[in-house]
Order: structure tokens, then C-alpha cells, then sequence
């Protein structure tokens, strides 16, 4: 019998690691905090399946049916006009793999953390409100009355935002607990502000899931006569779970180095070259008005620069951790491969299944690090606000 704690807890700690990267790789200069157990290496922390037992078979399901498809994929013709080929193999594959992403991004966590983001950007869509009636209310005293009012009310609207968005934060961070990630509310903190934050939450529900899936599988090979076509079925689906999980890393490694990266990139240079031109406006001008403008432009452009250079950083650092966790599971991806051929031929299956048990239970292990909540309250908002321009809100 598989033990739970070994699949989820190098899930995890994977996914953790590529958020928030340990010692010695592209560190912070967030404050290091005391690092205390987090969930992955708590003894005899009890995780919970976060999809039914109704979806992990149809899990199973989309999976062997897949296992089935690769196998066929490599008899059938490229193109054919009376027969079964390539195209129409491919065709089944990608209705399967839309149907089994949908599971397992199937969970609790997710749904509470994107009605966390829609909290968030209706908030900054009823602050511009707040700051734009606010304006015009300045501006034609004959209806300050009635805009004032509406201030009023989109400040009550505000608040009841902000009431809502951290109550599906706190009940995605109780969602993700099952799978076994305890987050402290510094920490939570921290990885709401991120962009990755959103990628993060999502991976650790597709990994966990995975986990239980692989879980399952090996179970109802152990509990049945052990026989050759079930275990050949067995690696078979193996491979296929691998190359998810292979996918998915792929994604958020992507999403890092085309899209996070060239758009903070982008800001620093912006910035620089703002505080560039105040500078040489600044060397020449006389007027104390002007000057007390020019003071406050570089203050502010400080401010973005610092940030993004920190956030860049961190996301470096997550880069690094995506890609030394990717480069470690194509060669698991392959070691499978290789299993499931070996299985296909051999005569001591036992052997071979005893023999892989270790690797296959696990789908990826890192080291898991401590978490780096913000040492103050200006950072964590700077964050936010180049966050909102990531998400376009």
C-alpha cells in the first residue's frame, strides 16, 4: 500500500521550492525568517484528497485510455483516407487531455483563490471609481453633494470588497492545507502579492492530484492477482502521469521566462530611464516648485525600480528552481518510458515493479525551503500594484 505522505509531501515540496527559492539560489532581500516545520515535513500530518473518488475514476480512465492511444499512435499511418491514422489518434488524445485537466485542477483551493482575484480586481476597479468621482466632485462644486454620495457608497463597496477577498484567501489557504501546505498568514501574504501565485496554486492542486491518482492506480495493481497485463496497463498510465506533470512544469517555466520576466525587465528600464531624464531636468532647473516635483518623481521611480529589481530577483530564482525541477523529471520521464517498454517484453515483472516502486511513487523531490513573508507593509503593496499590471487589473 502506497503511503500518502511520500507522494504529496515531494509534490509539494517541489512546487513550494519553485515559489519561494532556498539558501544559496537567487535569494531575496526579504528578511530570512526562523524556518519551522511547514506541512511537507510535519511526521504523521494526515493530507486529504482534494478531487472524489467519482473523479480519480474517471481520472484513471482518461489515463488508461491515453496509455491506450500513445501505444496506437506508433502503429497507425501519418494520414490516411479510408482508414485509423495519426490525425484522428491525435484527435481522441487532446479530448481526453481536456477532460482529465479539468479534474485535476479540480479543488477547493483553486475555486476560493480565483474568487480571491475577482474580489481583488473588482477592488481596483471600485477604487479608480473612488478616485475619479472624488476628482469630479473637486471640480463642479454644484454636484459635490450627490458625488460625494457615491464616494460614500463605493467606500462602503470598497470595504466590503476587501472583507470578501481576504475570506476566500483564508479559506484557499485552508483548502490547501489538504494537500499538505500550511501556510502562515505572512506567507499567504507573500505569495497573494506575487503573480506566481496564481501558477503556484493551480500546479500544487494538478501535482497533488496527480499524486493521488498515481496512488490509486498502483493500488488496484496491488490488490488484484498481480498479473501481467494489469501491471504493463499500470506502467503504461505511469508514463502518461510523468508526461502531465512534465507539461505542467513546462508551463510555469514558460510563463516565467516569456511573460513575468520581459514585463518586469521592461519596467526597470521604464523606470531607469524616467529617473534618467529627471536627473538631467533636474541639474538644470532653479524653480523650487519645479524641483519639489522632480524630488518626488525620483522618490517614486526609486520605489518602482527597487521593487522590480527585487521581484525580478525572486523570480530568477524560481526560474532556476523551474528549470533544475524540469531537467530532474525528464529524466524520471524517460527512466518510465524505458519501464514501460521493459514491461512490455519481460519475463520477471515483479522484479521490475519492486525495482521502480521508489521512483514512480514520487513525482518530483526537491528540498523544501522556508517562505519569505514581506518585512513591510510598502513592499508587500509596491508588489501588489506591479502584480495587478502583470494580471492587467
Amino acid at each position: 500500500m502506497l503511503k500518502r505522505s511520500l507522494v504529496t509531501s515531494a509534490a509539494l515540496a517541489l512546487v513550494t521550492a519553485l515559489a519561494f527559492p532556498a539558501e544559496g539560489h537567487a535569494q531575496s532581500p526579504l528578511p530570512q525568517v526562523t524556518k519551522s516545520p511547514t506541512a511537507a515535513e510535519v511526521p504523521g500530518r494526515t493530507r486529504e484528497p482534494l478531487i472524489s473518488d467519482e473523479q480519480v475514476r474517471k481520472a484513471i480512465s482518461d489515463i488508461s485510455k491515453l496509455a491506450e492511444l500513445e501505444a496506437e499512435r506508433k502503429t497507425v499511418p501519418d494520414d490516411a483516407y479510408f482508414s485509423r491514422d495519426k490525425i484522428d489518434v491525435d484527435r481522441e488524445i487532446t479530448g481526453h487531455l481536456n477532460e482529465l485537466a479539468t479534474i485535476l485542477r479540480s479543488s477547493d483551493s483553486i475555486q476560493h483563490w480565483r474568487d480571491m482575484r475577482a474580489r481583488q480586481r473588482e477592488l481596483a476597479k471600485t477604487r479608480n471609481d473612488i478616485d475619479r468621482l472624488t476628482q469630479e466632485a473637486q471640480l463642479d462644486p454644484g454636484k459635490r453633494p450627490e458625488l460625494m454620495q457615491q464616494v460614500e457608497a463605493a467606500q462602503k463597496a470598497a470595504e466590503d470588497l476587501r472583507n470578501r477577498a481576504s475570506t476566500s484567501k483564508r479559506l484557499a489557504s485552508e483548502a490547501l492545507q489538504k494537500a499538505g501546505v500550511d501556510l502562515s498568514e505572512g506567507q499567504l501574504d507573500a505569495l497573494t502579492a506575487t503573480v506566481v501565485g496564481d501558477d503556484i496554486v493551480d500546479l500544487v492542486t494538478r501535482v497533488t492530484n496527480l499524486g493521488t491518482v498515481l496512488e490509486r492506480l498502483r493500488e488496484a495493481v496491488e490488490k488484484g492477482t498481480g498479473g501481467a497485463e494489469a501491471q504493463r496497463r499500470y506502467y503504461g498510465a505511469v508514463v502518461v502521469v510523468h508526461k502531465i506533470a512534465l507539461g505542467a512544469q513546462r508551463r510555469y517555466l514558460e510563463k516565467i521566462e516569456g511573460q513575468y520576466l520581459p514585463f518586469v525587465e521592461g519596467v526597470i528600464t521604464s523606470a531607469t530611464k524616467a529617473s534618467e531624464e529627471a536627473q538631467s531636468l533636474k541639474r538644470g532647473e532653479t524653480n523650487p516648485d519645479r524641483l519639489k516635483v522632480l524630488d518626488a518623481n525620483l522618490k517614486a521611480q526609486k520605489i518602482t525600480s527597487d521593487t522590480a529589481r527585487l521581484y525580478k530577483q525572486q523570480l530568477e530564482g524560481q526560474r532556476s528552481y523551474a528549470r533544475s525541477a524540469l531537467a530532474d523529471l525528464e529524466r524520471t520521464v524517460s527512466v518510465a518510458i524505458n519501464t514501460r517498454d521493459t514491461v512490455q517484453i519481460s519475463l520477471d515483472l515483479l522484479a521490475t515493479m519492486d525495482a521502480s516502486q521508489d521512483l514512480f511513487r514520487v513525482i518530483q523531490t526537491l528540498k523544501l525551503p522556508s517562505i519569505q513573508p514581506f518585512n513591510s507593509a510598502e513592499v508587500e503593496r509596491a508588489f501588489e500594484r506591479l502584480t495587478q499590471q502583470m494580471a492587467g487589473y
